[in-house]
């Protein structure tokens, strides 16, 4: 099955982010990356990238912010 990664920052994975999770293990294996203070620039775009390389499909979880960087 494809391979999810959940992304989020601590506050947004205990609002949501560990229910998600938790959801998607039904439907195959589940990564979560829990950002600390995350800030969308080039820098935590790119470090982001390669994190994120062996996902399938990529879900976040949070702030514009996050949804900024996993675009």
């Amino acid at each position: 099955g494809e391979r999810f990664t959940v992304v989020a920052d601590a506050a947004t994975y205990d609002a949501l982010g560990e229910r998600v999770a938790r959801e998607l293990k039904t439907l195959g294996p589940v990564d979560v990356l829990i950002l600390d203070h995350p800030h969308a620039d080039m820098a935590n775009v790119e470090s982001l990238a390669v994190k994120l390389a062996d996902a399938d499909a990529v879900v976040a979880v949070g702030s514009g912010t996050i949804n900024d960087l996993c675009k």
